[in-house]
Order: structure tokens, then sequence, then C-alpha cells
């Protein structure tokens, strides 16, 4: 008898543990309806993209290209920290353009990050 009671509890854990991956009980994680929202977050986030690009022309960009490791802004290769000291000199609104053209992973990460730090917006 004991043995078919932890076999019932043994069942009744997975039947449990299974629910809680498919549904996400009370965990926010998994299941019905996240996709659903995940969906449509993803698709407020791809129209306020488009809504924003459609709003700024073209001259509100500053074009970035990351070729290879290099760096390259107004047609002219520049180091990393003078980029950015360019960029903070700027007074105007204007987005960053990040265009990878074979860019290494770490020139473009880089860039990237010290945009992050300095807060200056960017698109990729």
């Amino acid at each position: 008898m004991k043995k078919f009671l932890k076999v019932i509890l043994l069942f009744s854990i997975m039947i449990l543990i299974l629910l809680v991956l498919r549904f996400g009980i009370g965990f926010g994680i998994g299941g019905i309806g996240s996709g659903k929202l995940n969906q449509r977050y993803s698709k407020e986030t791809d129209e306020i993209k488009n809504i924003k690009d459609e709003t700024m022309s073209e001259d509100n960009y500053l074009k970035v290209t990351v070729s290879g490791s290099d760096y390259i802004y107004d047609n002219e290769k520049i180091q990393l920290e003078d980029l950015i000291y360019k960029l903070q000199e700027k007074e105007d609104n204007y987005t960053v353009r990040v265009i990878d053209d074979e860019a290494t992973k770490n020139a473009y990460d880089n860039l990237l990050q010290k945009l992050d730090d300095v807060n200056i917006e960017y698109i990729e």
C-alpha cells in the first residue's frame, strides 16, 4: 500500500511539473497566452519602430559603418573613442544608424556598448 501511495505521489508531482511548464501557473513562464502576449508585444514594438523610422528623415540619422574591425563615419576610418567624442559633440536631435559591413563581433559589440554607455540612441 505504501508503494502505491509513493507512485501516486510521484505521478502527481510529475503532472504538477508538466502543468507548470505548460501553463506557467503562478510563475509567469511558458504556457498558453505567453506566446500571444509576446507576439502582441513584438507587434507593438515593431509598430513603434516603424512610426519612429517614418517620422525621422534621413537627415536625423548619423550613419556609422562597422567594417571588419574598423569604424567608418563621414566616409573616413575613425577610432572608436574619437567617434564617440564626435557624436557627443553634436547638439542636433539624431539617431545613430549602425551598419554592419562584415563587422567583427567584438568591434560591433564594442560600438553598441559605448553608445549605450554615453546614452546615444541608435538603431541597427
